[in-house]
């Protein structure tokens, strides 16, 4: 660090001293400057003797604690004042007064030359964590306590519409949208008191420049050794609307699926139930749920293995349609199959329709029987009649 721009703040609580210590820094090329009224001055190095410290020493102290580069701290001391106690408080080095001019040269150019290897350290950390914080290949912001934004890479302006620079200084909660803030503050507050209370990654609603809601999915950690903030962004507003188009078509082909007046079953190509809809309850007493997974005999026939007559046995063979009737209790239904086929024509699966045509076979079998009935009547007056009456009968 070069000297002219080296500040050492100094506190005195004699003049002789104040002026003999401002003497000598200055002739050395440092800028001084006093303490104010309320507070701690902007410098690299600290100077007070014990009284002054006694009242501004903990301030100064509180200060080096929160700096992340080394802040050093020099007490001054009378002939007989202890030192130990004021290194114990956080004070790094000490002098006695009078000062010896090259003593207190060679103590100030120590401190200041850590100092200055501190802030290269941390300038050179600082470089590879932006670095590392430009790579990630995610939109990512660096959030204070306070939601303020204090870094944030170029991905977000692809994200959000914003330039790093627009964010920075900026609140995060100026980019959320009304829907997921309070969600988002409950969440800082509880990583606030304990890191573990809050997720970790959990979706939210963004708007972005140009006011359209962006769904982003979001990865918050805090920083190590901070309570700052570091969250990326993965924008997923795409993914989502094809999802939610996709359920909506699902719901709607399922509506259909249900609307039907027969019992349906998407079957697999081991004949295990996928898809059932609402009347395959009805007819087989069974809860859809239940049915699924299963194979398609076990549900229609409570049997181990498909029937013999089971119309899906000649499907993968002719992979067409095939059908049979069939008898549960009092009703009678029709089995239809149809094959679902792969893209080189294989068998991958079926379609099951399941129909119920027990009035159809009930108006049919009545028909049989008044025909049967006719025709017994036919027979009798035929006998009846004699072979005359029999012929002007037909």
């Amino acid at each position: 660090m070069k000297n002219k721009k080296s500040v050492i703040a100094t506190a005195f609580a004699r003049l002789v001293d104040r002026e003999l210590a401002a003497g000598y820094l200055s002739g050395l090329g440092y800028e001084l400057v006093d303490f104010p009224k309320d507070g701690v001055p902007a410098a690299d190095l600290f100077i007070l003797d014990v009284l002054s410290a006694r009242g501004l020493g903990p301030q100064v102290i509180a200060l080096k604690k929160k700096t992340d580069v080394f802040l050093p701290a020099m007490i001054a001391l009378g002939r007989r004042d202890p030192v130990d106690p004021w290194l114990a408080a956080g004070f790094d080095d000490s002098l006695r007064m009078p000062f010896i001019k090259a003593q207190l040269k060679a103590n100030v150019a120590i401190l200041l030359r850590l100092r200055q290897q501190s802030l290269e350290l941390a300038q050179k950390g600082e470089e590879k964590y932006r670095a590392i914080f430009e790579a990630t290949g995610t939109a990512t912001i660096l959030v204070e306590e306070d939601a303020t934004i204090l870094m944030a890479n170029q991905e977000c302006l692809r994200l959000t519409g914003y330039t790093p620079g627009e964010l920075i200084g900026t609140k995060w909660t100026a980019y959320v949208a009304p829907e997921s803030l309070e969600e988002l503050l409950k969440y800082q507050k509880a990583r606030q008191e304990d890191p573990e209370k809050a997720p970790h990654q959990y979706e939210a609603r963004l708007v972005d420049k140009a006011g359209r809601v962006r769904t982003v999915y979001l990865s918050v950690g805090l920083a190590p050794g901070t309570r700052q903030s570091i969250v990326s962004m993965v924008d997923i507003t795409e993914r989502r609307q094809a999802e939610e188009a996709t359920a909506r078509i699902a719901s709607e082909w399922q509506s259909t699926f249900d609307a039907a007046n027969d019992a349906i079953w998407i079957l697999d190509r081991e004949q295990r139930i996928l898809r059932s809809n609402k009347i395959a309850e009805q007819i087989f007493q069974r809860p859809c749920d239940e049915m699924i997974g299963n194979h398609c005999w076990e549900m229609a026939h409570g049997t181990e293995e498909p029937i013999s007559e089971c119309p899906l046995l000649r499907v993968k063979k002719s992979l067409r349609r095939e059908t049979m009737e069939l008898r549960i209790g009092k009703r009678w239904f029709q089995v239809a199959v149809d094959p679902i086929l792969d893209a080189a024509g294989r068998f991958s699966g079926a379609m099951h329709i399941v129909s119920d045509i027990t009035q159809r076979v009930q108006a049919q079998m009545q028909l049989r029987r008044q025909n049967e009935k006719l025709a017994l009547l036919l027979e009798i007056s035929a006998t009846l009649a004699g072979p005359h009456e029999t012929g002007e009968l037909f």
